[in-house]
């Protein structure tokens, strides 16, 4: 068995909400979309989630494959190195469950239609701890970060099915890494835009105090779940 020391070093991210808004014929705001931007401040990351109020489904499924990444891949390596105990059971069937999972939401993000163009009016709001790194242009879409996700589960499969274990723990690695972020955006679309968004949806207009309280709430959870998953998976892997 490999002797691994897993050590994830902190890696900054910046999220950027941009809220796409106009006044409507009864004088009452309405917001048209809402940006999520995830990225850091060398580039590697750099999602633009483009988002709409009925993508809450989505997200709250992507918070479930998030948690579900680290515990699956855990227990994947960990039947693995067993498998000479267990000789029919190399842990993939367990990854291949993370991976139907993730092609149920690729699926779920093509259902909806386009998000609409205009000249709307833009409220950027930033989530959690302010930094100075400039915004990227781009960006990863949802669609591309689930595909780019799914490649790497995939390429533990093999390792898994190799017995490959050093690879299998570096291609699992680079997933939970993706599922903190994952969760991260998932949590400000959950926490953060849609309760905003449906405030707004209700009152018609812009309830700043409400926006702040929000956004404070959203912040501290972020806080709480920094790294979640990669903490997990280095726990169960120790």
């Amino acid at each position: 068995m490999v002797e691994f020391n897993l050590v994830f070093p902190e890696i900054y991210r910046r999220y950027v909400v941009d809220f796409r808004y106009c006044l409507n014929a009864e004088s009452r705001f309405e917001i048209k979309g809402a940006t999520l931007h995830v990225f850091n401040e060398d580039g590697s990351v750099n999602w633009r989630f483009e988002t709409i109020y009925d993508h809450f489904e989505l997200f709250l499924g992507m918070t479930m494959a998030s948690f579900a990444t680290a515990d699956k891949l855990s227990r994947a390596i960990s039947l693995n190195r067993d498998r000479n105990m267990f000789a029919s059971e190399d842990g993939t069937f367990l990854v291949d469950m993370l991976i139907s999972f993730i092609d149920l939401s690729i699926c779920k993000a093509g259902e909806f239609p386009p998000i609409q163009e205009g000249n709307f009016s833009t409220l950027s709001v930033e989530i959690g701890p302010l930094s100075n790194f400039v915004r990227p242009q781009g960006g990863k879409n949802i669609c591309e970060v689930l595909s780019g996700l799914k490649t790497i589960l995939l390429n533990v499969v093999s390792d898994l099915e190799a017995g490959s274990e050093y690879e299998m723990i570096l291609e699992s690695e680079l997933a939970v890494r993706t599922a903190d972020d994952l969760l991260a955006a998932s949590m400000i679309f959950t926490d953060f835009i849609h309760p905003v968004w449906n405030r707004i949806h209700r009152t018609g207009f812009f309830d700043l105090i409400f926006l702040e309280r929000w956004k404070t709430s959203c912040s501290e959870k972020l806080a709480e779940k920094k790294g979640a998953c990669s903490t997990f998976f280095s726990n169960l892997m120790a």
